[in-house]
């Protein structure tokens, strides 16, 4: 005798790309032989207390959920008797670590985030590495942070408010352009969405920022129309959500008819990476500038000089000199003594050391040749220099 379809809710938005994934991953294994009743609530405002009230009244097997719902219409579902497969973390809170019959299909963000890093690794070395949080720095937010971080683990990070409470994923602009403005250049930026890629992009064409050239912006969840109507176009993730939806109809299906659901090896993470005008490779000048610098940075109170920085890039001189000053402003020996001076004043203000030990730490072996430098920059001595910062 033939078992009774299945009638089964699948409250999962499609109103971006995601919800069009998850769907197809359903009906990928529904095609595979498999019969159920479905009922689709396609958004929030579907999602109501009468809807869900007369779905449980009149019979429903088991529900798939991804919609972030209305409070009261999502604890009847909860407190409802029947098998459900939880899509989203946004919703992992809502169910009781005891409630039986429940599953989760979600996706790997950390493997997203170091996927991002991966792409960002291809196109170059950049002078710096951002992420940019969603407006509630939420669990799967900082999943794709701790991908992201574990290969740049420097990288910076931005956690602003949401520019009101009727914007939920609207960030402060004041506080985007605060630090977007801050990011040295050329830069890589992973937003945690598309949505904040955008604002991202918005933000720059009002500091004049060049995409992709000053900043690279990376967003996830590949929502086409979002990403293509943006200017430039977005480079995004694509999270495998098909795979999500195809795992999340098969867990459930093994829970409606009281079977142990398949163990599966990992999470679905990436999809594939779409590349569009968001983000390039790195000039071959900006490659050699930040090759310099890395240089700089690792042997700068090594006293090395602008010849040691030139004969490790292999370049000429001049060429050298040109790309250096035409990306940062300075020469190659005006950021080597920039760097001395600086590490020269924090040790006169934060130690006891003698201006000799001094100068031997920062990179001069002749201390009368930093004391020259240290006097034409600020027209006093170290001596009278560090009496000073002691006063203040």
């Amino acid at each position: 005798m033939r078992a009774a379809t299945k009638r089964v809710l699948l409250a999962i938005s499609t109103t971006g790309s995601d919800g069009h994934a998850r769907l197809a991953g359903i009906y990928r294994w529904l095609g595979e032989g498999h019969d159920w009743d479905e009922i689709i609530l396609r958004t929030r405002a579907d999602f109501t207390v009468h809807t869900i009230e007369n779905l449980v009244r009149y019979g429903l097997d088991g529900a798939i959920v991804s919609i972030p719902y209305n409070h009261d219409a999502g604890k009847l579902l909860v407190e409802a008797r029947l098998p459900i497969v939880v899509m989203t973390n946004a919703l992992t809170e809502q169910f009781p670590a005891d409630r039986p019959n429940t599953a989760f299909s979600l996706l790997d963000n950390v493997a997203i985030g170091r996927a991002a890093a991966a792409h960002f690794r291809t196109l170059g070395r950049f002078a710096a590495y951002a992420y940019l949080h969603d407006a509630r720095t939420s669990d799967w937010s900082n999943d794709r942070l701790s991908g992201f971080s574990s290969m740049h683990p420097d990288c910076l990070v931005f956690s602003g408010h949401r520019e009101s409470d009727n914007t939920i994923d609207r960030l402060n602009r004041k506080e985007l352009i605060n630090f977007i403005s801050g990011l040295p250049h050329p830069a890589a930026l992973l937003a945690a969405n598309d949505i904040i890629a955008e604002q991202v992009l918005s933000v720059c064409r009002e500091l004049a920022i060049r995409v992709p050239d000053d900043l690279s912006v990376l967003g996830v969840d590949n929502d086409v129309t979002t990403c293509t109507a943006s200017r430039p176009a977005i480079s995004s993730i694509e999270p495998d959500f098909n795979e999500a939806g195809y795992r999340a109809a098969s867990t459930l299906d093994s829970l409606m008819n009281c079977r142990k659901p398949r163990k599966w090896s990992k999470r679905p993470g990436v999809a594939r990476i779409i590349r569009r005008e968001s983000t390039k490779p790195l000039a071959p000048a900006t490659k050699l500038v930040l090759d310099a610098l890395a240089f700089i940075d690792a042997n700068v109170f090594s006293n090395i000089s602008a010849a040691d920085v030139i004969n490790h890039l292999r370049v000429s001189r001049s060429l050298s000199n040109l790309r250096f000053r035409e990306l940062t402003g300075s020469s190659i020996g005006e950021t080597l003594k920039k760097r001395r001076l600086a590490e020269c004043e924090r040790l006169l203000r934060t130690t006891d050391w003698s201006f000799h030990r001094i100068s031997d730490a920062v990179g001069y072996s002749n201390p009368d040749v930093l004391r020259n430098l240290f006097r034409a920059h600020h027209g006093i001595g170290p001596t009278r220099w560090r009496v000073r910062a002691e006063e203040r």
